[in-house]
This record gives C-alpha cells, sequence and structure tokens, in this order.
C-alpha cells in the first residue's frame, strides 16, 4: 500500500516534538515488506551541515523522504498534489500547518483515505494564541472533512478532539520512542527542564518556584533548563533571563541550549527530577525519555500524565510557582532509598511506550 506522510519538519531537524513523535513511527512502518512510504517535509530547522539535499527525493535512514526549502512554498504544495493522487493512505501532521488544508481537500476530491494529526494544536491553551484566525481556518476546514480520522496521542486530547469534530472518528495511539538503555550516573542536586522555549512550557513558573523554594538555594540545588529557542520566542527567552537575575538565581539556574543524544540521556539520567509544567501538552515526549532514565517527572495537570501519580513515578500537579516548589522541596529532603524506588517505576512505567506496545495498533488502522 502507499502511504504518504505530510510534516513541517523531520529529522535531521530536531525541533518540535512532532518530527520526533513521527519519525519512529515511519521507520517502522517503511520496514513492512507490503508498504510504500514516502515522507513530504520542508528543510525547517535543520542545522547548516547536516541538511540532506532538497528538493529531490532522496533516502533518509531507509525512508524516502524529499525535504522541499522552507521558502519554496509552490513547490512544497505541487509534489503534495502529486503525491497524493498516487497514494492510498495519506497523514497529515499538524492541524494549522497551512498546505495540509489544501491536501486535505484534494485527498477528499481523490477519495482517498486520510488521518489527521493535531499534536495538540486543539488544546485550549494552545487555541488561545492567533484564537480568532484559528477558528476561521477551522471553520474552513470542517467543511470538507467527511470520512476523515482523526489520531490523537491521549485521552485528554482525543476529548478536547472530540469537542471541535464531534461527527468524526478519534483514534487514540500513544507515541512510542525508541529508548536509549538507562546511563545510571549518579544523582546530583540538580532539576531540569527540556524542550523549546515557549510561552506555553511556563518555563517562568519553574524559575519562580525556585525562588519560593524553602531548599533550593539553601541546599546549592541547580536548575538546568535545555532547548531551542525559535526566533518568535526570543523576547520570551530574554524575559526568562531577567527574572532569574531578579531573582538572584543566576549562580543556580543555567541555560544550556539545545542538548542532543547521548547528553540529552546524561543530563536525565543525573538529575533529581524532570519539570513538565505547560500549560497544555498533547503528550511530551520528554517525560517517557525522563522516566526511561530513572528520572521522576512533576507534570501540570495540562500534561496528561496522571499515570505518574499511579505509578508512583511522580508528581501530578497544577503549574502554579508555589505548587512546583513545594514538590521541589519534597525531592529535596526525599530519602534515597524512596527516590531510589521510585526511579525503578520510572524505568518501569516508561516500557509501556516502546514500539512493541505501540506499533500493532498503527497497523491496525491500515487492515
Amino acid at each position: 500500500m502507499k502511504i504518504l506522510f505530510t510534516l513541517k519538519n523531520f529529522p535531521p531537524s530536531n525541533f518540535g516534538g512532532v518530527a520526533a513523535a513521527m519519525y519512529p513511527v515511519i521507520k517502522e512502518l517503511c520496514k513492512a515488506p507490503e508498504n510504500n512510504v514516502k515522507v513530504l517535509t520542508t528543510s525547517y530547522k535543520i542545522i547548516k551541515g547536516r541538511s540532506p539535499k532538497t528538493n529531490c527525493w532522496t533516502i533518509f535512514d531507509g525512508i524516502p523522504i524529499i525535504y522541499v526549502k522552507s521558502n519554496a512554498v509552490f513547490r512544497y504544495f505541487f509534489e503534495g498534489l502529486r503525491q497524493i493522487k498516487n497514494s492510498d493512505y495519506i497523514f497529515l501532521n499538524g492541524i494549522f500547518f497551512v498546505p495540509n488544508l489544501l491536501f486535505l481537500l484534494v485527498g477528499v476530491i481523490f477519495k482517498r483515505k486520510i488521518f489527521l494529526l493535531p499534536h495538540g494544536e486543539l488544546l485550549k491553551p494552545a487555541l488561545r494564541t492567533k484564537y480568532w484566525k484559528k477558528c476561521i481556518y477551522l471553520w474552513l476546514m470542517k467543511g470538507f472533512t467527511n470520512n476523515v480520522t482523526l489520531i490523537t496521542t491521549s485521552k485528554q486530547e482525543s476529548i478536547r478532539t472530540q469537542e471541535v469534530f464531534p461527527y468524526l472518528e478519534v483514534k487514540i495511539i500513544p507515541i512510542f520512542l525508541d529508548l536509549n538503555t538507562p546511563v545510571n550516573l549518579i544523582k546530583l542536586n540538580q532539576f531540569l527542564f527540556v524542550g523549546r522555549i515557549a510561552r506555553i512550557k511556563k518555563i517562568e513558573n519553574i524559575i519562580l518556584a525556585c525562588a519560593y523554594s524553602k531548599k533550593f538555594v539553601s541546599k546549592n540545588y541547580k536548575l538546568v533548563i535545555a532547548g531551542p529557542t525559535d526566533k518568535e520566542f526570543l523576547p520570551y527567552r530574554r524575559e526568562l533571563e531577567k527574572l532569574v537575575i531578579s531573582n538572584n538565581l543566576q549562580f543556580n539556574i543555567e541555560f544550556v541550549g539545545e542538548v542532543n543524544s547521548p547528553e540529552k540521556e546524561k543530563l536525565f539520567s543525573q538529575s533529581k527530577s524532570l519539570f513538565v509544567v505547560s500549560d497544555s501538552e498533547n503528550f511530551s515526549n520528554v517525560v517517557v525519555e525522563s522516566l526511561s532514565q530513572g528520572t521522576p517527572v512533576i507534570a501540570s495537570k495540562g500534561t496528561p500524565w496522571d499515570s505518574l501519580i499511579n505509578h508512583n513515578a511522580g508528581f501530578w500537579i497544577d503549574n502554579s510557582p508555589r505548587s512546583i516548589a513545594g514538590k521541589m522541596d519534597e525531592i529535596i529532603t526525599m530519602e534515597d532509598k524512596v527516590h531510589k524506588e521510585m526511579s525503578i517505576n520510572c524505568i518501569s512505567l516508561s516500557q509501556k511506550f516502546t514500539k512493541q506496545k505501540i506499533l500493532p495498533l498503527w497497523f491496525e488502522l491500515m487492515k
């Protein structure tokens, strides 16, 4: 069967969670002899020197891909239309990735089987940005989404997606990751944030929590903030840096930029806890990455990670600075034995998000 995936970016681009989430899925689907998989993407956020050939079909890690230059809009549209005509299944990644609106219409006209993956874009906090433009966009989209299937990554995202598209089928397929073996480093007096530097991540609440904590400074703890900053959020990054200075935390908080494997796994392993306190997340890959290295996660209730409590692998809290500070102090004062037990639980929970558990759900879609 012929399968087409459209995405704004794809490895070797590491920007955002969509590329990281879809890469292992597409790689595994390519291995099935009955599948002819192709990926249409752009050169967006690919580091210079790592960029593959653009505007022509190539092979990346066994996957047939065309990387269209980010500014070659018409080339991207043209190639998408050509591939849709020759595909049986079309997976459109991103509700508000504008080319997907046209691809959706063309796919419906040619009666192709279409799957639409919102990747958290329909969650209420995400919709608040450019709200009216998105409302108009969704109104247009609803005009030709009959027989389209939506794929979400959690029950929380599924409920919200069904509110926006009540007449469409919604399937839940959690993200799976190719997890690295735990590196088992000694835990440092260190907390961690890993992700894009973006307002929805509420990084300022973690910084304020460090200031409100009764133990963070006195016990000489450190917060490492790792992740890329898109041009759009450079002012936000500067706001965070000023907030650190105004609270006299410049010796306890460090911005280290984007971190990739194997350095990323080392950071997870040697940290006492990861903070994921976004206003909303449809899944959050870094939670699983952290758990796989035996590092408990403190996640906000805007994320779908209530299972952290059920498995004693972390905490699920509101994302106010005071609440975060309270959990910081709880981790800091926690006995080593208790933290070790929690670390073991983390690794156990991460195993629920392996390809052996999740990949069969993808093949079931195409039966």
